[in-house]
């Protein structure tokens, strides 16, 4: 046997240091080993999630875990509870790919994060849901930029999503939500995706303790080939959807394809909960759309399309319901448009756009700039770019399509006929044109037991011109509208505007009195008439000069007493401004002659007329006044000078007032 060599110190005892060292490192370093395996048995398992989740409104926890300092971090069974204590989401398991080490040298990025089997749960209601109201301050504290940002790879598999509309006690589920793509702490970025199926689940399930966990579902990494063979899979069953983005250039911009197939509408009345909007859809939608999205230099005012949509929309047992009764106002069996549009802001073009249905035809193509609030620079917008706009409205249709039927009145209701509407904008030689048309043709209604129609009700034309020059505006030619009992034509631009008029009154009211309910009045004349209005020195105000006649005019009011003049004559001068259905008078002069009788009336002090009141001819009591003081004026008053025969004045006054025109 071969004899054993000690070290001595000077007191002749042997030197065992070194080895107990190394054994000393190597124990310590196989519990450092073994450490995450000991802590995840302990209450510390929960703090890095704590930590992830802090600021939520609510507590996170887990059923069990494995730590690694390398190959990768997994939980299970976790959960997330509101402040209540009921749990709203539940995740079978969340695999961090990343391991302890390696995330000590670099916590900035978490390599891939994997969601396997994740359930949860949103109760919607009037201005806010359960989820908002649990990761709106942990959302907040992501937000704040402080700290360097945190990114991952996500990866979702088998999830699932249940919406529970609180208002009306009913249920939406999304099922096999799958999802991939790069996460900052602060957005998403390039390559993402999302799909899922959704299906109307009933009556909610929610009234339990926990939340069901999710079956499990492959952990193994998802790529590219993976997401895209999931969002076939949905696409190909009914309530199928995906979505999906990629950055398509340096400055940002960005493309979003979206994809569904007989996706349920009704999904919508969670919308009008939570948006306490006052309508809400149902029926089936299939929607292939992709959509290009700006980026930084578009946004800041560059050349370019601020957005662009292209595909198609097709619409199945479409139902317009009132968000409140869920009273379906308007049932379209089937529309589809195929569309490719864009919009800088201010034009939206046009490549194509078409739209049918059993109901209406709508096409379009060229650019439309978009409305704003000054009609005269709207018209400058139109006029200046080529397009061609046309739509057609089949009223039997709509009739068909109204629960109940298309009532104009209690006891009138459309059966028959047609409304066309075209516009066109092009050029005509170096000048601008623009072109618009709308007529009605072979209307019919029926009351009771009586037929009603109309072959040509109505027909009106616009055409306006705008000679070259940055200058130029808009001028209207002539915008014309003609029926049986009206003719009605003006000319000019914003600067200087007349209109003409004439009406046969006894047959504009026997033919608007068969739709419309007039409260048995009657009214007979022919009236005639010039309005002009030229725009005034300060910017906003106008001044105009009123021209008319009443010939063989009678009137009658219910229950009042009857109004007759062979003639009367009307002349008005004044200066005020026009706004949404309301006109500021700031002064005015009139005089009433008829017979040998006058009225003269001289206002000082601004007055508010209520224009829509003033259109109706005072057929129905309006909510306010025809005329009130204007806000800005302190005082408002009028000078009367009447003379004549009192008896006929009192006739006149008392139909005027019975009416609401005073």
């Amino acid at each position: 046997m071969r004899a054993r060599s000690f070290r001595h110190d000077a007191g002749g005892r042997p030197r065992r240091g070194p080895v107990f060292s190394l054994a000393a490192l190597a124990v310590l370093l196989g519990c450092g080993w073994l450490l995450p395996g000991v802590l995840v048995l302990t209450h510390l398992r929960d703090r890095p999630l704590q930590a992830a989740f802090a600021g939520v409104a609510g507590s996170v926890s887990s059923g069990g875990a494995t730590w690694r300092w390398v190959g990768g971090i997994e939980y299970r069974d976790v959960r997330l509870a509101d402040a209540a204590g009921r749990p709203v989401v539940a995740v079978q398991r969340i695999v961090i790919e990343r391991g302890l080490l390696q995330l000590v040298v670099d916590p900035r990025d978490l390599g891939t994060v994997r969601v396997v089997g994740g359930d949860a749960l949103v109760e919607v209601r009037r201005g806010g849901s359960t989820l908002e109201d649990m990761l709106a301050p942990w959302l907040a504290t992501l937000a704040e930029p402080t700290g360097a940002a945190v990114s991952f790879d996500l990866e979702v598999v088998d999830g699932a999503l249940e919406i529970v509309d609180l208002e009306r006690r009913d249920a939406w589920r999304i099922t096999d939500l799958a999802a991939a793509g790069r996460v900052t702490t602060h957005a998403a970025e390039d390559g993402w995706a999302v799909s899922g199926r959704l299906l109307h689940a009933g009556e909610p399930l929610r009234d339990r303790v926990t939340l069901p966990t999710a079956p499990p579902g492959a952990a193994g990494r998802l790529d590219r080939a993976t997401i895209a063979a999931a969002a076939t899979a949905a696409l190909a069953r009914d309530g199928g959807w995906t979505i999906s983005g990629a950055c398509t250039s340096a400055d940002g911009a960005r493309s979003v394809a979206v994809a569904g197939n007989s996706v349920p509408l009704g999904i919508s009345s969670v919308w009008a909960t939570r948006f306490a909007a006052p309508y809400l859809a149902d029926g089936l939608a299939d929607v292939r759309l992709d959509v290009a999205l700006p980026g930084a230099s578009t946004e800041a005012g560059t050349a370019g399309p601020a957005w662009q949509v292209a595909g198609t929309v097709g619409l199945r047992g479409l139902s317009l319901c009132d968000a409140g009764t869920l009273e379906r106002l308007v049932v379209v069996d089937h529309a589809e448009a195929p569309l490719d549009v864009a919009c800088d802001g201010a034009v939206i073009s046009i490549r194509r756009f078409e739209a049918t249905s059993p109901m209406f035809t709508m096409s379009a193509s060229g650019r439309v700039g978009l409305p704003v609030a000054d009609a005269w620079q709207w018209g400058d917008l139109l006029v200046a770019g080529d397009f061609a706009a046309a739509a057609v409205v089949d009223l039997a249709a709509a009739a068909r399509a109204t629960p109940g039927g298309l009532e104009v009145r209690d006891d009138v209701r459309v059966t028959a006929g047609q409304l066309q509407l075209s516009a066109t904008a092009h050029g005509d030689g170096a000048d601008r044109v623009l072109e618009v048309r709308a007529s009605a043709r072979d209307l019919a209604a029926v009351q009771g037991e009586r037929q009603l129609r109309w072959n040509d009700p109505f027909s009106a034309w616009l055409r306006g011109r705008m000679p070259p020059g940055p200058d130029q505006r808009l001028r209207l030619e002539e915008a014309r509208i003609t029926s049986s009992a009206v003719e009605l034509s003006a000319t000019g631009d914003a600067a200087a505007l007349g209109v003409q008029w004439t009406v046969d009154l006894g047959r504009l009211v026997a033919e608007a009195g068969e739709v419309i309910d007039l409260e048995g009045m009657k009214l007979a004349g022919t009236a005639r008439g010039r309005f002009d209005v030229e725009a005034a020195a300060e910017p906003g105000t106008s001044t105009a000069r009123l021209s008319a006649s009443l010939a063989q005019f009678s009137c009658r009011m219910p229950d009042g007493p009857e109004w007759s003049d062979d003639e009367i004559v009307v002349e008005a001068e004044g200066s005020g401004s026009l706004g949404p259905g309301t006109a500021v008078v700031d002064a005015c002069h009139a005089v009433v002659r008829a017979r040998d009788d006058r009225l003269e009336v001289t206002q000082t002090g601004a007055a508010l007329v209520n224009v829509a009141a003033l259109a109706t001819g005072g057929a129905h009591r309006p909510v306010t006044p025809v005329l009130r003081p204007a806000p800005q004026s302190e005082t408002v008053s009028a000078d009367v000078a009447l003379a004549g025969d009192l008896h006929c004045w009192q006739a006149r006054l008392v139909t005027l007032a019975g009416g609401g025109w005073l």
